[in-house]
């Protein structure tokens, strides 16, 4: 088993429509390396970090909750507002400025993207750095809407044939840094938001923000990655919304 230990005294606050947690854990070091000794890396979206390893839009861990002490888990369930779950997702993800990307899916995930689908109850993502570095993760508005669930289905529409259209212009094997680095926006999307990169630092948020990773060029080259540890949510999120000021971000416009 994992063994991860919540600090007793946890820095807390919202950044809206964020909640922020710093000094998470006692033992981040200790965690992050049993995270990485797991192994079990999967390489399933289409990209490649070097000839001989892929292919992955990243390399992710999906772990199950077995592997975790149950206060570990319940306490991630309170950052989210939710009842502890056995329909929670855990994984890591693990990116390289390096990276080649090969397939339009792949290459997709590193437009701004919603990890909710069109139905369903909105995901609460809690998201834990496992070490400094620059960048984070980028939040942006398309034609002024924060989230799919805002969007007319005409609107949705253009969104998504945006990001697919512009991944598929993308030559085949481009380096990730060639325009992972670059997309800041442009006349439809709008960079509103960081969360910024910080060790033993968690940002919980609504999973339908449009949002897509930040690595500064050149930083993550292998092997040393950009690692993090998440928590999906799959229900319960009306409180959360609420508290955090999401809820207004995803009202229809």
């Amino acid at each position: 088993m994992l063994t991860p230990r919540v600090n007793r005294n946890l820095k807390i606050r919202w950044e809206e429509p964020f909640l922020i947690i710093d000094d998470v854990l006692e033992n981040v070091d200790e965690f992050r390396a049993q995270l990485w000794a797991e192994g079990n890396f999967s390489h399933a979206q289409g990209s490649s970090l070097v000839p001989d390893v892929g292919p992955s839009h990243n390399w992710r861990q999906v772990l199950s909750s077995e592997k975790f002490p149950a206060e570990f888990r319940e306490a991630i369930a309170e950052f989210q507002m939710v009842a502890p779950d056995e329909r929670t997702l855990y994984n890591t993800n693990c990116l390289f400025s390096d990276m080649k990307v090969e397939t339009r899916r792949a290459r997709a995930s590193y437009y701004p993207h919603s990890d909710w689908h069109g139905e369903g109850e909105i995901p609460i993502v809690f998201n834990l750095w496992l070490h400094d570095g620059g960048g984070g993760t980028g939040f942006f508005t398309y034609d002024g809407h924060h989230s799919l669930s805002s969007m007319s289905p005409e609107l949705r529409h253009f969104a998504e044939n945006y990001i697919d259209a512009s991944s598929e212009n993308l030559d085949e094997g481009s380096a990730l840094q060639a325009y992972n680095s670059d997309f800041r926006g442009n006349d439809e999307w709008k960079l509103w938001k960081v969360a910024e990169m910080k060790k033993n630092r968690a940002f919980v948020y609504c999973g339908d923000l449009w949002h897509r990773v930040l690595i500064p060029r050149g930083e993550f080259t292998y092997p040393n990655a950009r690692y993090s540890f998440v928590a999906f949510s799959k229900g319960g999120s009306d409180r959360f919304l609420d508290q955090s000021g999401a809820r207004k971000l995803l009202a229809q416009i």
